[in-house]
């Protein structure tokens, strides 16, 4: 059974190992780097989830199972006054022994009720690259549109990576 959970401070080393893994098997998917990441130490990562956590509208959701983070999501809500009625989602991976189970839409969709829990947030943004072609059928299904393309958007070496720009409006 698949345990879905905010996490909190206890769980900032397993939500680092899930990082770097994703990092290192989708460079292309994210916005961050290994290298940007495989420095923090313990306790700079148990500040990093504890701080996401504190401002309440924005969370690290997680799915363990057995004791295994099998996959992340997180939300952040924009902070500026003009800008408060949108957020957006970040981090999304699922390590791929667990891909195909439904792990992934289920913590879309308890992000997705997090949020219109939280209430005055009108739209949820998210950047997907064009070669995740999965990820961007998962975002279609639950209803997020495309509303733009970034071309060229990432660097990674001296291959660039374009990324759709989509929006879930509540």
């Amino acid at each position: 059974m698949i345990d879905y959970r905010l996490l909190t401070a206890e769980d900032a080393e397993p939500w680092l190992e899930l990082r770097l893994r994703s990092l290192q098997l989708n460079p292309e998917a994210f916005g961050e780097s290994v290298e940007e990441n495989e420095h923090l130490t313990g306790s700079e990562l148990r500040e990093r989830v504890q701080v996401v956590n504190e401002f309440p509208q924005q969370f690290i959701l997680g799915a363990y199972e057995n004791g295994t983070l099998l996959g992340t999501n997180g939300f952040r809500r924009e902070r500026r006054q003009k800008f408060q009625h949108k957020g957006c989602i970040w981090g999304m991976f699922v390590v791929p022994e667990a891909r195909g189970r439904g792990i992934g839409k289920q913590l879309l969709t308890r992000l997705i009720d997090e949020v219109r829990g939280l209430g005055e947030i009108e739209q949820i943004h998210l950047w997907v690259s064009t070669t995740s072609p999965r990820a961007r059928a998962l975002y279609t299904s639950m209803g997020f549109e495309r509303i733009g393309t970034e071309h060229r958007s990432m660097r990674i070496g001296e291959r660039y990576v374009d990324v759709h720009q989509m929006v879930l409006y509540l």
